[in-house]
């Protein structure tokens, strides 16, 4: 079905292709994680990690292949501003699930209805991305890589040349309520209830966030909180900033007690240290999600 140096790597799907589209690209590969928090300028795409093997390499309309992400839970905030800004890889090959990175993705496809393909390809097809140069993603999370561009398209159409099962696979897209269905992820009767819009826009939005992002984990349920942390109001760019005046937009209010996280900002003499108005924009704009305050600098 397809040829010798055009290889079918098996995947587990983390968030899937849009409907009818192909993602495919140079691989760019390195088998040490990459912390995009620190790790890759969200403007340009280039990875600026002295550390990395990736070093002055871009990951723009590229086949990013790396083991997982590392550091900090703002990368998921640096993924959501590469897609938005035009520069994201053109797909993400894990060796295994990475909740962090996806979240990213997750975030811009629900919000922003933009995503970027992240599929998990194990051990032994994670060994073998480092043989190709090149990597398609068609439907279903199934990845094909070989040595060139040619020769993986060459072996795309020949698989999807005839009747077989392999080519209808090829051409379906998985919906995010076929992944939710697959994961084993079990909601209560309330949860299901605020996944189904009746506690209104806002909560439905957070919990097809939040159930994305358990399955993703492998979660078999999700568990109830008393209190919550917000880390992602540190300013990274415009896409945070957009994120929560939508979900302010749709009324959210927090459920239980929140803290903010340290913005890095003075607010009353920001102008001092040269911070731009977006930052403290960025800032206010996570106050209305709250009802109350503990204090104010």
């Amino acid at each position: 079905m397809m040829a010798f140096e055009v290889e079918y790597i098996p995947s587990l799907e983390l968030v899937p292709l849009a409907s009818g589209c192909v993602a495919s690209g140079e691989v760019l590969y390195a088998d040490v994680g990459l912390s995009f928090w620190g790790g890759v300028d969200p403007l340009t795409g280039m990875v600026i990690d002295r550390t990395h093997p990736l070093f002055g390499q871009c990951v723009a309309g590229k086949v990013l292949a790396i083991p997982n992400g590392r550091g900090s839970s703002t990368g998921s905030q640096v993924m959501l501003e590469l897609i938005l800004n035009g520069v994201a890889p053109a797909a993400l090959l894990l060796r295994q699930p990475d909740s962090i990175l996806a979240l990213g993705s997750v975030v811009s496809e629900e919000v922003f209805e933009q995503s970027m393909p992240i599929v998990s390809v194990g051990e032994v097809g994670f060994a073998a991305l480092a043989q190709h140069g090149y990597a398609m993603i068609c439907g279903r999370g199934h990845v094909l890589a070989g040595p060139s561009e040619d020769a993986v398209r060459d072996s795309y159409e020949n698989a999807t040349t005839g009747d077989n099962s392999f080519k209808h696979d090829l051409h379906q897209s998985s919906s995010i309520e076929d992944l939710l269905a697959a994961s084993g992820l079990v909601l209560s009767a309330d949860e299901q209830s605020v996944l189904d819009g009746e506690s209104g826009a806002a909560s439905a939005l957070a919990m097809r966030i939040v159930a994305r992002t358990a399955a993703i984990e492998g979660a078999p349920s999700l568990l109830p909180v008393t209190q919550a942390h917000i880390d992602a109001c540190t300013f990274i760019g415009p896409g945070g900033l957009q994120f929560a005046q939508r979900l302010a937009s749709l009324g959210a209010k927090v459920a239980v007690p929140t803290t903010l996280n340290a913005t890095s900002v003075d607010r009353r003499q920001w102008e001092v240290y040269m911070h731009t108005p977006l930052y403290l924009q960025h800032e206010k704009s996570f106050l209305p999600l709250c009802t109350s305050f503990s204090f104010i600098i």
